[in-house]
């Protein structure tokens, strides 16, 4: 997973730092014009030559975990309505929702948020170191993240990017701010792959395909308005100053919250250890 989701980090690498430099000699029109225009055939050709039916060992594995979760949650029934009225689920959507719209809307409006300190190229630069880290870092984290106690390191992601959000709007140095800008992507880079995560650790695994896609589809309804939450604070206010204060705040109140652990879930990572221990 943490290497599927890389695209997103690559594109932020090459492609924002390419529109800043391009409209810096063109118009910004122009220039994404000109990026669009490379893209599509690009991706075109990686459609047509790199996505394929998967094999048909792969296929018939598929069938049969389907058969396998469908007999499973006869016997644990979950269904959509009983997550979204359970407690548990709320405290893995709620707040990754949170901590991803901020994300989001930051990345929208980075470069205008620095361009006053570090001019258009010194913000370009921190779009790619921030893109950059978050590839690192996902692909890194990646390789042991599974034996981590995710909630935890939700938080600590969570905290730390209210920190950096915090020393780059006091921060009067370019060095610092870049280095803010370096653990800011790190929490970018793995806060998107923690929802399936959790899902899979803290519910039974034949609701893994329902509920991490009911916990990702309230994800991408709350980022939504992240860029636009910000945009509008910032035309109320002035400048960036309180919506990046918000930010911290929802960083925050989304760490506290991510740390709980109500409902019936609960059990359910305890019981599969303990299968595990018994099996041994």
């Amino acid at each position: 997973m943490s290497l599927a989701l890389t695209g997103g980090g690559v594109g932020g690498v090459v492609i924002a730092p390419l529109l800043v430099w391009l409209s810096a000699r063109l118009s910004f029109a122009n220039a994404l014009q000109i990026v669009a225009g490379a893209t599509l055939p690009i991706l075109l050709a990686t459609i047509l030559l790199c996505i394929d039916r998967p094999p048909q060992g792969m296929r018939t594995a598929v069938v049969g975990s389907g058969q396998d979760a469908a007999t499973t949650s006869l016997i644990h029934p979950i269904t959509r309505w009983r997550a979204l009225a359970s407690a548990h689920l709320w405290t893995i959507a709620g707040p990754l929702a949170l901590g991803i719209a901020v994300q989001v809307g930051f990345i929208v409006h980075q470069v205008a948020f620095l361009f006053p300190l570090l001019g258009r190229e010194g913000a370009g630069l921190a779009v790619l170191v921030t893109a950059l880290v978050a590839v690192l870092g996902r692909v890194g984290l990646g390789l042991f993240v599974d034996r981590l106690d995710q909630r935890r390191l939700a938080a600590v992601l969570l905290a730390a990017q209210a920190v950096a959000l915090f020393v780059m709007l006091q921060s009067g140095t370019v060095f610092t701010v870049y280095l803010a800008c370096a653990v800011f992507g790190f929490g970018v880079g793995n806060m998107i792959v923690l929802p399936a995560l959790m899902v899979q650790r803290e519910y039974p695994a034949a609701a893994f395909g329902m509920l991490s896609a009911l916990v990702l589809a309230i994800i991408q309804l709350t980022n939504a308005w992240g860029p636009s939450l910000l945009g509008g604070l910032r035309d109320a206010t002035g400048d960036y100053t309180a919506p990046i204060w918000v930010c911290m705040s929802l960083d925050v109140t989304a760490a506290a919250i991510v740390l709980l652990r109500v409902g019936p879930a609960m059990g359910v990572a305890g019981a599969r250890r303990q299968g595990a221990i018994s099996g041994n």
